[in-house]
């Protein structure tokens, strides 16, 4: 097994064991309903990993010779995704809630056949967040992106700053108060403003706690 589908049957086990652990708890959602009314605004922290895509292809042209593949998949491998949040309350209805958040993102890849070379990209990103009514804590997000990214040898592109979008689910659990542990995942497009460049697809598997 590769260490690819290593990575994403561990963060898979996880996230299931979350899930299962996590249905009963949603009954404690009543008890923090009012203190959580007294928070409109919430900060939260988020690490976990990055898994590169096949959704861009690059010309070989541009890669060096020894580069086994012109997709991001098979040039990069997963490494760490850590994320600051601003999560802002817009509603508190019993039958639907509503959030616009700001995000700071940093995804890491490890890249394939160079050693010691990794690309990354920051993003900041506005998102709106909904949580889905009667589910006990799961939520969908979407919402555009500048990302920042950081290109070498290995990895050209995207050769400078561009402008995509992001959208994900997940599941929120409360603990104490207004504070909860949410996992998620997300699925990032890093460029729609450069046609001629290739697309930058990855997904972003995390877990964390709203404050």
């Amino acid at each position: 097994m590769t260490k690819k589908k290593i990575s994403m049957l561990a963060w898979a086990v996880v996230i299931l064991i979350i899930a299962v652990w996590a249905l009963p708890q949603s009954l404690m959602a009543q008890g923090t309903e009012n203190q959580e009314k007294a928070r409109r605004l919430q900060l939260s922290f988020h690490v976990g990993a990055t898994y590169p895509l096949n959704g861009g292809t690059f010309p070989k042209e541009t890669l060096p010779d020894l580069a086994p593949s012109n997709h991001l998949n098979g040039l990069a491998d997963s490494n760490v995704h850590i994320r600051l949040d601003w999560q802002y309350a817009l509603n508190y209805s019993d039958n639907f809630k509503a959030y616009l958040i700001l995000f700071l993102g940093f995804s890491q890849f490890t890249d394939d056949y160079m050693a010691g070379v990794h690309y990354y990209t920051f993003n900041i990103s506005p998102n709106f967040k909904f949580l889905i009514p009667g589910s006990g804590g799961w939520y969908v997000q979407a919402g555009p992106g500048f990302y920042i990214p950081k290109p070498n040898l290995a990895l050209p592109y995207p050769t400078s700053n561009t402008i995509g979008a992001n959208i994900g689910f997940g599941y929120q659990i409360p603990i104490s108060g207004s504070k909860k542990i949410e996992w998620g995942i997300d699925l990032h497009n890093t460029n729609f403003s450069k046609p001629a460049e290739p697309r930058f697809w990855f997904l972003t598997f995390q877990l964390g706690v709203i404050f």
